[in-house]
């Protein structure tokens, strides 16, 4: 279960996780390798992978 945590600087620009769930207010659960934190839409973007 996602729970609100403080970036102390854990959570760097880059960092590729994997969406977990979609919340209110277009918030996501994002898991990363650090644990899973709840991000705003606009603090990330899609991945492009080209196969």
């Amino acid at each position: 279960m996602p729970s609100l945590k403080v970036n102390s600087g854990l959570v760097k620009p880059g960092d590729v996780g994997r969406i977990m769930a979609r919340k209110p207010k277009d918030v996501w659960a994002v898991r990363l390798t650090i644990g899973t934190y709840l991000l705003d839409a606009k603090y990330f973007k899609p991945l492009d992978i080209d196969q």
